[in-house]
């Protein structure tokens, strides 16, 4: 089900986006936690603004949230088996400060591969916890970026020494996110899949960028356009976002262009007040669209 207009409507009024009643539906029901993609703990804390303005919005509105850090034991560079046990001890120590509560994932990038991982390895009493899963701008079927990177031996040696020395990385992670690696694994666990995307309600993002536009990840999208010839936000192709089911026509997702990988999530340079409350305001449709779309 392509939610794509009644993403874009809201963003163009000036009211808030959701009611109070669906404030309160937040606040007395649910937490939030965040998870980063790949190589998103190597910023140091000063420059570190990931998922700012989507934390901002639940701060400012009391509703429970944290962020997935480091000091858990997770890693963003880590391979997603790694970091099943860290996300699993956070979602049940989170979730302690209020039991009743269930918890409402947020991942950006392979954020989004290791939460799966830990939906379907992990405990079930940890699975029971999770109402919901927001996933942006994920590589379910991986990135061919990530097959350049380990199909020659020089970028091979390159990446495998940046994410072991310099970012405390798993060299197998690049390999994670190739497409035949990231294709056979949905394929290998379509069944557990298809009963996890019934049991806990899942909105996918999925974005791309255009030749029109002025990013940092123009280089990286051109060739993916010209080798792969694929739609791509400069990382994921559109199509490796969506974590469809089977038998499901109604798999709610909403798709934008003129998006990168990170601006959903991330600012890299300067940017005005007024687009940093429109990436705050963005979340705000995306936690509408859950609630109204039955995903509770």
């Amino acid at each position: 089900m392509d939610l794509s207009n009644q993403y874009q409507a809201p963003l163009l009024q000036p009211e808030p986006v959701l009611s109070n009643n669906e404030l309160e539906a937040l606040r007395s029901r649910y937490q939030i936690l965040f998870i980063k993609g790949i190589f998103g703990d190597v910023l140091p804390k000063s420059l570190d603004n990931y998922f700012f303005e989507q934390i901002s919005f639940p701060n400012e509105n009391e509703i429970d949230n944290m962020r997935l850090e480091s000091d858990t034991g997770f890693g963003t560079q880590k391979t997603p088996k790694s970091n099943v046990g860290p996300i699993e001890n956070s979602i049940l120590q989170f979730n302690e400060q209020s039991p009743d509560k269930k918890v409402i994932i947020v991942t950006h990038s392979k954020g989004a591969l290791d939460f799966l991982e830990m939906l379907i390895s992990g405990e079930p009493e940890v699975q029971q916890k999770v109402a919901g899963w927001i996933s942006l701008n994920a590589p379910f079927l991986g990135t061919p970026l990530a097959n350049w990177a380990t199909s020659n031996i020089f970028y091979r040696f390159i990446g495998n020494s940046l994410l072991k020395k310099l970012f405390k990385g798993d060299k197998e992670t690049f390999n994670i996110l190739r497409t035949d690696v990231c294709q056979q694994y949905l394929v290998d666990h379509a069944d557990n899949i298809e009963v996890l995307g019934h049991s806990i309600g899942i909105l996918n993002f999925v974005s791309y960028i255009t030749w029109a536009d002025r990013s940092i990840f123009m280089a990286q999208s051109i060739l993916i356009n010209t080798f792969a010839r694929q739609n791509n936000d400069g990382v994921v192709p559109l199509e490796s976002g969506l974590l469809k089911l089977n038998h499901d026509p109604n798999y709610p997702f909403i798709c934008t262009e003129h998006v990168d990988h990170i601006a959903t999530v991330l600012h890299l340079k300067p940017e005005t007040s007024g687009a940093k409350a429109l990436r705050e305001k963005k979340f705000t449709v995306f936690l509408k669209l859950w609630l109204d779309n039955n995903l509770v």
